[in-house]
């Protein structure tokens, strides 16, 4: 899935929000280590995927309309031992920055 991201338009599937909630969800599960044998690099994998879906055009207004939980998710990411997915988060946050209402985001960062 994160090899291919980079070349899906989220306008053009069926069910762009929910691939977007369903890799919070797993971050999250795997965050909270709620689903055995899932743990770090499943977060690290679901950034990434994230990160390259921030890329393609059109996707933009999918991550815009993130809930405050998951910019808490991505912010929470930044101590990450992946460096990678540091910056995966911080290019994740500066696409959701973009968006109209930046005052939760501003909020969280603070």
């Amino acid at each position: 899935m994160t090899n291919v991201s980079k070349h899906i338009i989220l306008t053009e599937v069926a069910y762009g929000t929910d691939l977007i909630d369903a890799l919070f969800a797993l971050m999250g599960s795997s965050s909270l280590g709620e689903i055995p044998g899932l743990g770090e690099d499943t977060v690290d994998q679901c950034v990434e995927c994230l990160r390259r879906l921030s890329l393609s055009a059109g996707n933009e207004k999918y991550l815009e309309k993130l809930r405050d939980c998951d910019i808490q998710m991505l912010v929470n990411n930044l101590v990450s031992a992946n460096i990678e997915t540091r910056e995966g988060c911080l290019e994740i946050l500066c696409t959701v920055s973009d968006r109209e209402t930046t005052s939760s985001l501003k909020v969280r960062i603070a």
